[in-house]
């Protein structure tokens, strides 16, 4: 202990480098000799020495002094060096290695100077809390900074000392350290999934973590730092559903997530990979959720499932474990399911709580007529004691008092007889007239309602309870609350809404009722509810200048609700102009008139523009409706930012594409390649920038499944401009952004939990320029970037194209260029392996050719290799084009016949001429025939005209009357039967030949049409 405390003064006063030195060659030459010989040394009488002569001796010698005598003991761990020399109960051939002192828990110094310290520390903190949010966070584009809610089944941990209340929990993928006194929290990252289990050492110095999943860790950390100490990646291939350390913090038990569980030991302090011992458990037990070692001798550790307890002991690379049996006939008496297990001390019994209210009390299992004391895992129930009259949800024991609480919120407290010593009830407290303090109070049912105050520092959010809050983010307090009593349709909230003047917020429920409540004290401010919709409310939108609401419902229905100045709400009219559910609601303003707009967008693909001037009462026009996508499913929309000189709709769809529309002609001018981190982009808002001017760099936000991200404007595809993190495992349900653009709020549904993000657009802004200038973040998109084989084709592509512009019979002189017309395109696209159907060419047409309009007047007509590969990139699907998608095709047209679903022929050619993109009958027949190889590879276009007068029997002969999808991919299509029998493959982009079709030539038009 001294040696830590002068050590850390001796750093602090003289910055003497001698002294660790000296420490750390000390701590291994006598390693062996001060954990056996002087760890019983007086610490005490040493420490009040230096206590004394600290201020006044020097601290050089006295450190190097101190070092050499204690280095080994400040190593060991807590309960270690106060117990070396005396017998230790820790299974024999694991001693602590030298080597990784540094990593074994420290002992904890003298109460005077561990005060000190971290009274020091806190006073750091505190004068460094926003600068630490300007540096730290300035690291990460998105960084946490609070967390509302936690994981419900994952209990709470109280850290508190003497010196500081702090508790610790798991708020989704995050831990939490929060300091109740002074309001502030610490956010602990790193895990992908929800964390499903926690665990604090006796001395509470550190705690542990554990995820279930893909990709799942344990970590260790350090509750003073709040910095990870061991990292353990993947120790079960499904992750944890359990972790506890040993009274001393050396070793950690686990329970892997899986139906055969993984019972294991590990010595977390050396950084070796493999456990000490492990147990491979039966499916029968039940999935054992927690864990106890024994005090008295950590070889012994009891684990419980709802139905089994069972007791382990290991040692010597071992486990030995009994599962003892216990049914209500045993005692004639309903035992239930157990819910923790604890051994008590200084004896061989062991007791289990249950849900009946009982405690069941364990001993060794081992004939009358010998008399031991020794410990066995060999147990059975000898007798239930009855200790609550409702069912015991925990169990714990603090130094020798045992420790219950029930669903009815007693606490009680026991000692090792289980006499009653104290009780106290906890729940329905009313603060008022109690002594308790409610110290964190959220949500205990699903959130997806969340908004912003467009004036204030307020965040208002909702649940599936009922319970709504509104919460100041910059003091960190609750403004007000309110829990909306009623049936469960009518209570649960599922958006909510500021109108943009900050005056009211508006609440959908899932049972169809709106409300409008007053924003600064949640009461009604309507004598009735709106309650138009008959099923749940999935989006609220208020206009510019707050006079109009819009809902729209989970029956594809919008409403339009209408406030005079100075009058009540009223209801306008509402109208069902989709056939699938509605994706994204939307206001804007007229350029010209100045009137209001009102926008939906579908699942069914359409964009809807409704009629606001010429609404009457019960009647809510349709002005146009546009199918805005061929085959993606557009999720979401928002107003592109004035960075540009004309307005457009800016949209994002399933096949992970951003897409820009004239906001009038409602034409697609510009497609973009979206973040691809896992699945397309669901929601998107243009971050708030105050006072903003059209030559200002702008950012959205976007919201993914799990993730959240933040990508810089204008969109241009470039992958490095974008940014994304894990935000809740379990879904992101709704985000908003603050109104000054500093925080991002998102909303994790299931998992109750809502977590409040700084955005610093600054780190994103360096990641791009690290990408690299112009064309080079492109080409990294390209299979074998800039050197690569795709390359190499693309040029030569280029040149080729020049020779069909030119004309190839022909012997006049050619002319090289960097250019191609852009009529070239889609071939060029198509040698690229690449089949744009027709609407998706006229797409890239207009956004080359309408590129310059805006700002000289005239039309582009060529294209050079640079925006070549910009439009290939952003335009070509992320994945190619999945055989899944040609055999699904045939299942839903054909009939099966065996494992195979067949069309018949005249079918096919019927659809391919008649729906869809339909094509003519000589495009068809040319299409075929040169499919089938009797045409040479490019057709009328470059060689000769086509003679459709064969083709109908070349058809007829080398076509089957019925056709299944694999003799089309093999035979017509000419993708191999390699890639015919893995339909997963991705036939376009595909660079091997199996997978190349015939000809360059042909049209996608049969795949879309399919």
């Amino acid at each position: 202990e001294t040696a830590e405390e002068k050590a850390d003064e001796t750093a602090e006063e003289k910055a003497d480098e001698t002294a660790e030195e000296k420490a750390d060659e000390t701590a291994e030459e006598k390693a062996e000799e001060t954990a056996e010989e002087k760890a019983d040394e007086t610490a005490e009488e040493k420490a009040e020495e230096t206590a004394e002569k600290k201020a006044e001796e020097t601290a050089e010698a006295k450190a190097e002094e101190t070092t050499q005598q204690k280095a080994e003991p400040a190593d060991l761990p807590a309960d270690e060096a106060a117990d070396a020399g005396e017998s230790r109960q820790d299974p024999p051939g694991t001693p602590v290695p030298a080597a990784v002192a540094s990593e074994i828990p420290r002992a904890p110094t003298l109460p005077e100077e561990r005060a000190k310290r971290e009274a020091a520390a806190a006073a750091a903190a505190a004068a460094s809390e926003e600068p630490e949010e300007e540096s730290e966070e300035s690291l990460s584009a998105l960084k946490p900074v609070w967390a509302f809610g936690m994981n419900r089944h994952v209990p709470v941990i109280s850290l508190a000392t003497s010196e500081r209340d702090v508790v610790f929990y798991a708020c989704a993928n995050s831990a939490v350290l929060y300091d109740v006194n002074a309001n502030k929290q610490r956010i602990l990252r790193g895990h992908t999934n929800a964390i499903t289990c926690t665990a604090a050492s006796n001395d509470k110095r550190w705690l542990v973590t554990g995820d279930a999943g893909l990709d799942s860790a344990v970590i260790i950390w350090d509750s003073r730092t709040a910095v990870p100490v061991r990292t353990m990646f993947e120790p079960h291939p499904n992750g944890v559903y359990a972790v506890a350390l040993n009274p001393n913090s050396r070793f950690l038990c686990t329970l892997s997530a899986e139906a055969n569980q993984t019972f294991a030991i590990w010595n977390w302090t050396t950084g070796e990979e493999l456990s000490l011992c492990s147990a491979t458990l039966s499916s029968a037990y039940g999935i054992q959720r927690y864990i106890s070692f024994n005090a008295d001798d950590n070889s012994h550790v009891v684990t419980n499932s709802d139905h089994q307890v069972l007791f382990f002991q290991w040692g010597e690379g071992k486990v030995e474990y009994f599962a003892p049996p216990l049914t209500d006939k045993d005692f004639n008496k309903p035992v239930g399911r157990y819910c923790h297990s604890v051994f008590l001390r200084k004896s061989t019994k062991a007791i289990s709580a249950t849900s009946q209210g009982l405690c069941v009390v364990w001993d060794s299992n081992k004939p009358l007529t010998k008399m031991s004391t020794e410990a066995t895992p060999d147990k059975r129930a000898v007798k239930l004691v009855p200790l609550h009259e409702k069912g015991i949800t925990v169990l714990t024991q603090t130094d020798e008092i045992i420790v219950t609480g029930d669903t009815a919120g007693h606490v009680k407290f026991f000692d090792q007889n289980l006499q009653l010593l104290y009780c106290a009830v906890f729940a329905n407290v009313d603060v008022k007239e109690s002594r308790a303090h409610i110290i964190h109070r959220d949500f205990d049912a699903a959130v997806r309602a969340i908004d912003v105050h467009p004036t204030m520092t307020k965040i208002a959010i909702g649940g599936k309870s009922g319970y709504l809050k509104i919460w100041n983010y910059q003091t960190k307090l609750t403004e007000c609350s309110r829990h909306i009593e009623g049936k469960a349709s009518s209570s649960a909230i599922r958006c909510i809404k500021f109108d943009p003047a900050g005056e009211f917020l508006a609440v959908g429920h899932e049972g169809g009722l709106l409300r409008i409540l007053d924003a600064d004290t949640l009461s009604d401010v309507m004598e009735e509810n709106f309650h138009y919709s008959r099923d749940c409310i999935t989006h609220i939108v208020f206009s510019d200048d707050s006079r109009y609401l819009a809902t729209a419902d989970k029956e594809f229905t919008t409403s339009l609700y209408e406030r005079e100045r100075g009058r009540p709400w009223t209801y306008v009219g509402r109208h069902r102009a989709h056939y699938k559910e509605i994706h994204d609601l939307l206001f804007g303003v007229q350029i010209d008139t100045g009137y209001n707009r009102l926008l939906s967008l579908g699942k069914d693909r359409y964009l809807v523009e409704y009629d606001i001037p010429n609404a009457s009462k019960d009647n809510l026009p349709v002005m146009t409706s546009d199918r805005i996508e061929q085959n993606g499913v557009p999720l979401c929309m928002t107003w592109y930012p004035p960075i540009v000189k004309e307005q457009f709709l800016l949209t994002a769809n399933d096949e992970y594409k951003y897409k820009l529309y004239n906001c009038t002609t409602k034409k697609c001018r510009n497609t973009f390649l979206g973040p691809t981190y896992g699945s397309p982009v669901r929601k998107i808002c243009i971050l708030p920038h105050p006072n903003a001017q059209p030559t200002d760099r702008r950012y959205a936000v976007f919201m993914l499944n799990d993730k959240i991200g933040l990508t810089i404007l204008p969109l241009d595809g470039n992958p490095y401009n974008s940014v994304g993190c894990v935000a809740h495992p379990q879904g992101v349900a709704n985000m908003a952004c603050s109104a000054d653009g500093r925080f991002l709020f998102t909303a994790g549904g299931e998992d109750a939990t809502v977590q409040m993000w700084s955005v610093h657009p600054a780190v994103l802004d360096a990641q791009s320029k690290l990408g690299g200038p112009d064309l080079i973040p492109f080409y990294s998109l390209m299979e074998g970037g800039r050197e690569g084989e795709l390359f190499k084709e693309l040029e030569d592509y280029f040149y080729y194209a020049q020779l069909r512009a030119q004309g190839i019979d022909s012997m006049e002189t050619r002319w090289v260029s960097e250019r191609i017309p852009i009529a070239e395109i889609p071939f060029v696209m198509r040698g690229l392996g690449f089949y744009p159907s027709e609407q998706e060419i006229d797409n890239m047409m207009n956004e080359i050719k309408f590129s310059r309009y805006v700002d000289t007047g005239e039309y582009v007509t060529d294209i050079d290799l640079g925006e070549f590969i910009r439009l290939y990139v952003n335009h070509r699907p992320v994945f190619g084009l999945s055989l899944d998608r040609i055999f699904k095709a045939f299942k839903v047209l054909g009939e099966a016949k065996g494992e195979e679903f067949l069309v018949d022929r005249g079918d096919i050619l019927d659809l391919l001429q008649n729906s869809g993109e339909h094509m003519t009958e000589y495009e068809l027949a040319e299409y075929l025939t040169t499919l089938l190889g009797f045409n040479p590879e490019g057709g009328s276009f470059e060689l000769e005209e086509f003679n459709p007068a064969t083709a109908g029997d070349l058809i007829d002969a080398h076509i089957p009357a019925r056709i299944g999808a694999s003799g089309f991919v093999e035979d017509l299509l000419g993708f191999g039967p390699v890639a015919a029998r893995q339909k997963s493959s991705q036939a376009a982009g595909s660079r091997s030949q199996s997978a190349r079709p015939k000809s360059v030539q042909i049209s996608s038009s049969e795949a879309q049409t399919l």
